[in-house]
């Protein structure tokens, strides 16, 4: 608050105040703990003094809030918890199409820390979409469980190739897509169509969630409303964390399908491209 203030006072014709707020926040900085709110701070006094961009660690900050946030409202301990992340999961295997698609938006909200939302199509728009940070980038999800046809035809590819370019444009900036589907059947003719979309089967992203998940409860464990004690929490899981941007990473070594081992590969990567 006192950094914020000095910051006033300089903009108000001050100019010794710019300095003392330098001082200000770089004394807050160094005197917090390892949290969300310190690692932000930390981050904005680099900013500030032109320092390096932050590490991956750091990308993590917005994940680690978004856990924190759940282990809230469902307690670090109790079943609550696994009711949260057995609804998730059913949802994402549900033969509801709205249901699997608001499905994907909480496993960005949620379990990501990014901006994500399940979109009520009218005109070709995506399913679903996260915003990615650093660089901002969209990556779109198009949902076809096709009960019928049991595979992917060219009127899928097309659809959900239209509202990559869409959102591409109305964002301002790179946007690429997953069409989720339960079958592993693509036509020829389909698969020919690919550019910015590629296909994934369910099973396979759920595996990821299922995974995400598995690193959030060894997170919950020993968890402590106590800041010190959250730091020890952070550190034990972190290197068993993929990029937050993973999947999108897993899209672009990808021909036509994204596969198991291509999410590994880039699940242990650890620096943005």
């Amino acid at each position: 608050m006192r950094a914020l203030a000095l910051k006033l006072a300089g903009e108000y014709g001050d100019p010794a105040a710019v300095t003392q707020a330098r001082v200000a926040l770089h004394a807050a900085a160094t005197a917090g703990a390892v949290s969300t709110f310190f690692t932000r701070l930390r981050l904005s006094e680099a900013r500030l003094a032109g320092g390096a961009t932050p590490s991956e660690g750091d990308r993590h900050d917005e994940l680690f809030a978004a856990w924190d946030q759940l282990i809230v409202r469902h307690g670090p301990e109790g079943p609550s918890f696994d009711r949260w992340s057995g609804t998730l999961l059913e949802e994402l295997r549900s033969s509801n199409h709205d249901a699997v698609a608001r499905a994907l938006a909480a496993v960005g909200n949620e379990v990501l820390g990014v901006a994500a939302v399940a979109r009520q199509p009218t005109t070709g728009e995506e399913d679903a979409n996260w915003e990615l940070p650093g660089p901002r980038r969209t990556l779109a999800f198009e949902v076809k469980l096709a009960p019928q046809a049991q595979r992917i035809i060219n009127a899928d590819v097309q659809q959900a190739e239209g509202a990559v370019r869409a959102l591409e444009t109305e964002r301002g900036n790179t946007a690429r897509g997953l069409l989720l589907t339960p079958y592993r059947a693509c036509e020829e003719s389909a698969a020919a169509r690919l550019e910015r979309v590629r296909l994934i089967e369910r099973d396979v992203l759920i595996a990821e969630v299922e995974r995400l998940l598995s690193v959030l409860r060894d997170y919950r464990r020993g968890w402590s409303s106590n800041a010190v004690a959250r730091a020890e929490r952070r550190r034990a899981v972190a290197g068993a964390l993929p990029p937050v941007d993973w999947l999108w990473r897993a899209l672009e070594p990808s021909d036509h399908w994204v596969e198991a081992e291509t999410l590994s590969q880039a699940w242990r990567a650890s620096t943005t491209p």
